[in-house]
């Protein structure tokens, strides 16, 4: 059993002034009974991230896929935790049935290239627009975590508590390259949050970073995807545990290497995971994290990879 690949699903091509470049940590979710939706980062002339949205069927993809646009979130105003980009997190509804947008907003610094927070927008639907909750962000430099922060996940328990695996910098090296951990954060509400400092995997022998997770649960229990970056750029990682707070890596079993196609050749990173239609998708970004754009896999028992 492995991923099957189906190709490169969208790149940009200076579609508008706002979509300039890359296409980069895709999030599906579901936008009917007969397609899905997929929210995505790009970047303008000035660099900055901002996020897109697009639809297509998944039995016929190509020459379906519906661009939205105008971007649903943008970077915020001179001088916020946000005004150098937005990108994807997760997006998910809470009990009054309003879409929460997690993402990490971006903060060019000085000797360290950026320090990086975690903000919250919230709309009546994944198709945006969405208005920020704070101008602040609900997750910064603490004492827990004091440098910078990445890409958020967030779930709800069944007890109705709220649960983060977010990414958090343990030091630079150097002004581009930092030591990087996933680790975890509680909430009563999903708005004040309690970090508690703990990585979530130790980072293996020559990995540098783990950061963008994506996470399912099922009777299997939970299963978690995220990238791995080395030396040798990303690659898609994957772990599994019975409880959240117990996990057991397998990479081999259900992650990612780079493909054939140059699209994909050097790098795999950015991975969400989405169940649609009794098949499993796997998307993911190629190299240059989101400059070749993403494409899709489905999860099959049996084909040539």
């Amino acid at each position: 059993m492995s991923w099957k690949r189906l190709g490169r699903l969208f790149h940009a091509e200076r579609q508008y002034p706002w979509l300039v470049s890359h296409a980069a940590n895709p999030l599906p979710f579901l936008a009917g009974s007969q397609k899905l939706g997929v929210l995505f980062n790009v970047r303008d002339a000035d660099n900055r991230a901002h996020v897109a949205v697009l639809s297509f069927p998944p039995t016929h993809p190509q020459g379906t896929i519906e661009l939205f646009p105008s971007p649903i979130l943008s970077p915020g105003e001179l001088g916020a935790f946000d005004e150098s980009g937005v990108s994807v997190g997760n997006c998910l509804t809470d009990e009054a049935g309003q879409w929460r947008l997690y993402y990490l907003g971006w903060t060019l610094s000085g000797r360290s290239a950026y320090y990086n927070s975690i903000g919250l927008a919230i709309g009546a639907s994944p198709w945006g627009p969405f208005e920020r909750y704070s101008i602040a962000p609900i997750l910064g430099r603490s004492r827990e975590d004091p440098y910078s922060l990445s890409y958020p996940w967030i779930w709800r328990e069944n007890d109705g508590r709220w649960s983060m695996i977010y990414g958090a910098t343990i030091r630079w090296l150097d002004r581009h390259t930092m030591l990087h951990e996933l680790r975890t954060a509680a909430s009563d509400d999903g708005l004040c949050w309690r970090p508690t400092g703990r990585a979530l995997l130790p980072l293996a022998p020559g990995e540098i970073a783990h950061a963008r997770p994506c996470l399912l649960r099922s009777h299997r229990g939970y299963e978690l995807w995220f990238s791995v970056k080395t030396a040798d750029g990303y690659r898609i990682g994957y772990a599994s545990s019975d409880d959240g707070l117990r996990w057991q890596r397998a990479d081999e079993i259900a992650g990612l290497e780079p493909g054939r196609e140059a699209w994909e050749d050097r790098e795999v990173c950015y991975p969400a995971v989405i169940d649609f239609d009794d098949q499993r998708y796997l998307f993911y970004c190629g190299n240059g994290y989101g400059r070749s754009g993403f494409g899709w896999a489905v999860w099959s028992h049996d084909h040539d990879v």
